[in-house]
């Protein structure tokens, strides 16, 4: 996040040198201080968020793979055949892996 919005990055600088940097550090260690002392059960958390992700995943893909194999946008640098093949190959494998997940929501609930 720091590379992309230019900013002065890592704990080798001091806070007044890369302020932003040190801001999101210290956000993020106080959103995990508030999950840690919260309810939330944290394997059910790493669950979630893993079955989510398995949703994301197939779309994010497809949209790399539509990126990647623009000549537009890559020049000379675009997928080559197997490339194309592979992605679009995973890419139907994990919608499978979601519509059967879906399903077995649908049929049996989401587990406890």
């Amino acid at each position: 996040m720091a590379g992309l919005a230019g900013w002065r990055r890592g704990l080798g600088h001091k806070a007044r040198n890369a302020p932003q940097f040190y801001v999101v550090i210290g956000l993020s260690f106080l959103v995990a201080m508030e999950l840690a002392i919260s309810a939330i059960d944290p394997i059910k958390a790493l669950f979630y968020s893993q079955v989510l992700d398995g949703l994301i995943a197939p779309i994010l893909i497809v949209l790399m793979l539509l990126i990647t194999s623009s000549r537009k946008v890559m020049g000379d640098f675009t997928n080559g055949v197997l490339t194309n093949v592979t992605g679009w190959a995973a890419a139907g494998v994990m919608v499978l892996a979601d519509v059967a997940l879906a399903y077995q929501v649908a049929r049996n609930g989401l587990p406890s």
